[in-house]
């Protein structure tokens, strides 16, 4: 498995933003994504944090992915992480 995170900054976090999350997991799930993760780390940032199958299929997505979140929803990425998952529980 693979996974990547992106830090997100917004002034505020929309307020459609749980609708958006529905659609947005929809093509997660579309484009291989296993599992994703939301965390609002402050009033004017989160984390997401997708599992993939691998890398390809991570590297495929990621561009549209991330893009097109930010132009729905206004938040830009801050930062961003990837690699193998190499343990779980």
């Amino acid at each position: 498995m693979y996974a990547t995170s992106a830090d997100w900054s917004f002034d505020k976090l929309p307020s459609n933003f749980g609708d958006k999350n529905s659609e947005f997991t929809d093509e997660l799930r579309g484009l291989g994504a296993l599992n994703f993760y939301w965390v609002q780390t402050s009033n004017s940032s989160g984390r997401s944090i997708t599992i993939w199958p691998d890398q390809a299929t991570a590297q495929a997505a990621l561009y549209r992915i991330r893009e097109g979140a930010s132009a729905d929803t206004g938040m830009k990425i801050a930062s961003v992480c990837e690699g193998n998952v190499i343990g779980s529980m």
